[in-house]
């Protein structure tokens, strides 16, 4: 399956999806990007 595919823009990606709580704005990032890097590399 082509990595294109599975692809979705970040702000679509991040509505609905809840981190736990994330006081600053570069908590909150690195958690949502280290679950995006999980999903693209599985």
């Amino acid at each position: 399956m082509p990595l294109t595919s599975s692809w979705r823009p970040a702000k679509s990606g991040v509505e609905g999806v809840y981190l736990g709580p994330t006081p600053t704005f570069e908590e909150w990032y690195d958690a949502w990007l280290t679950e995006a890097l999980t999903k693209l590399t599985r």
